[in-house]
């Protein structure tokens, strides 16, 4: 079910025990073929019974002397369902017991473990980029952050593969077509078209009036191309453009803050939601994520999440203009913002 991933399926480690002897650490990296994500008979991949068994073997593998221990699940996405489809697992000899942090039931390796929660933790404080390792002070530290870097490093990458895989399979001709293939307004575009009558303009506007129609569809496929499958790029900027969306949705891994991105290309509006933001975690991917089979106990976890997390973003804006209330001149410019935004968002949901 999974194969090797891409041309460097592993990663290799020279490591020093107590004593000073090396000893090798192989890392190893599977992502789930393409067919094996396939749905069969109406019913999606993670709903059949391989599917249902990748989900219960989440996490990254730690083999001792070929013998598996404790898997480590502080590297996984809990929230996303893709997570099932990639596979990592670490093989090192019981010479390297004390480097890992062997316990005495030789079940878990407890300084690998700490190490995979140092990351997360300053990846939800810091929202680092790149190569995240840092000098944790001795040789032992510096080498395990150097192992868990690669293999967080690597995990993003396959998710991103992952990601495009699935996006691929979706029918070009989505919900924005009629069954007879003819192209249908979206509620976005709709709201957008309302905002233009009423003689409100922006940016895309000027941008459909100055561009041709190739230069349009070139300057969305370089915003769209990173989220998109090499193959279906072409055809995805091509339907955009003719099917005149003007609002287009994607999630990516942003660095930072900002909970979404915004481009104004080709005449779209291109929004990417940063999947690293805890807004999406908590909020937006519990309503955004749904598995095709969910029982009313699990829909009611779901939406009670969603109302705490709803409410807690919006008081982290209070407790933003609290914070400022001492300086007159930026409360009233995020006052300002706040109404100009509920304007337009009561405007928007008004549905």
């Amino acid at each position: 079910m999974f194969q090797l991933d891409g041309e460097k399926p592993y990663e290799y480690f020279i490591i020093k025990d107590e004593w000073g002897n090396k000893h090798k650490v192989v890392a190893r990296f599977t992502f789930a073929k393409d067919t094996a994500r396939m749905p069969k008979g109406g019913i999606v991949a993670g709903n059949l019974p391989h599917g249902k068994h990748a989900q219960t073997n989440l996490g990254v593998s730690l083999l001792r002397g070929g013998r598996e221990l404790n898997m480590d699940q502080n590297l996984i996405q809990t929230y996303n369902p893709l997570e099932r489809w990639w596979g990592a697992e670490i093989e090192f000899p019981p010479a390297l017991d004390e480097f890992f942090g062997i316990n005495n039931n030789k079940q878990d390796a407890t300084n690998f473990t700490a190490m995979t929660k140092h990351f997360i933790r300053v990846q939800d404080d810091e929202r680092v980029s790149g190569d995240e390792s840092e000098n944790t002070g001795s040789d032992g530290e510096e080498d395990m952050s150097r192992i868990v870097s690669t293999m967080l490093r690597r995990i993003r990458s396959m998710r991103r593969g992952i990601k495009k895989q699935e996006e691929g399979r979706k029918s070009i001709k989505d919900e924005r077509h009629d069954k007879d293939g003819s192209p249908q307004p979206t509620v976005f575009t709709s709201k957008i078209e309302n905002r233009r009558a009423e003689g409100h303009t922006g940016t895309t506007d000027q941008q459909m009036i100055e561009q041709t129609k190739e230069e349009r569809i070139e300057n969305v496929k370089q915003k769209i191309k990173d989220y998109v499958p090499p193959s279906e790029l072409d055809q995805k900027a091509l339907s955009i453009v003719e099917d005149k969306e003007n609002v287009r949705f994607q999630k990516g891994e942003l660095s930072g803050f900002f909970l979404f991105d915004i481009n104004f290309s080709g005449g779209v509006e291109i929004i990417t939601i940063n999947t690293n933001h805890n807004a999406y975690k908590n909020l937006l991917s519990l309503v955004e994520d749904l598995p095709n089979e969910m029982t009313i106990e699990e829909a009611v976890v779901r939406l009670t999440n969603a109302k705490k997390g709803l409410r807690l973003l919006l008081s982290s804006w209070a407790r933003m203009e609290d914070e400022k209330a001492h300086n007159d001149k930026k409360r009233k410019e995020l006052g300002d913002t706040r109404y100009d935004w509920c304007k337009m968002m009561d405007e928007f949901l008004d549905i």
